[in-house]
């Protein structure tokens, strides 16, 4: 079910491209297998979907099933203004 939602998300941003030629591409794997996991008959492994969403700027959180659970990255504490500015720019 995921990856089915990942796929469909990522048909979106693609347009006309080749889904498999992407997925291959951007995986480094070759157009069968890039083939299997967009027919559903192989799953992509966590670390394959995490390179897809954050190549497309998917996030992975609707994957979790609830909106009360949220994936987030660690930054780096914010204890000065200057953090806080520092913060603001890169994200």
């Amino acid at each position: 079910m995921n990856q089915e939602i990942l796929l469909k998300q990522i048909r979106k941003k693609i347009g006309d491209k080749s889904l498999n030629d992407e997925i291959a591409n951007i995986l480094n794997i070759s157009y069968d297998a890039a083939h299997r996991r967009t027919s559903m008959k192989a799953k992509f492994s966590f670390e394959e979907a995490v390179e897809l969403a954050k190549y497309y700027q998917i996030s992975i959180d609707q994957f979790l099933g609830t909106e009360n659970q949220l994936v987030v990255k660690r930054t780096k504490p914010v204890k000065t203004q200057e953090d806080l500015l520092y913060f603001l720019k890169v994200h």
